[in-house]
């Protein structure tokens, strides 16, 4: 991230299949994992995380911009990343 560089609010909205439970499940401990240690890149954080009983979440985030976050998720977690939408707020 730039000095100076905005930062955007994002909701991130995830939907997996019932089978990718498990596989899901180890990416985002994986994730928490990383954000607990303070290994996420510059700028991103997570503000909340919201679980859903349908096989979902709602999380939000801070980024950089959408790429960043998206590539932070690759870093993580590649299936929950094929199962998310990211939605910018402000």
């Amino acid at each position: 991230m730039k000095t100076g560089e905005k930062m955007v609010l994002m909701i991130a909205v995830h939907k997996w299949k019932p089978e990718a439970e498990i596989t899901i499940t180890k990416e985002m401990i994986y994730g928490f994992t990383l954000l607990l240690e303070g290994k996420q890149p510059q700028g991103i954080k997570l503000q909340s995380t919201h679980m859903r009983s349908d096989h979902g979440a709602f999380c939000v985030w801070e980024a950089p911009n959408r790429e960043e976050l998206g590539n932070f998720f690759k870093k993580f977690g590649p299936t929950l990343l094929k199962a998310t939408e990211f939605v910018p707020v402000l």
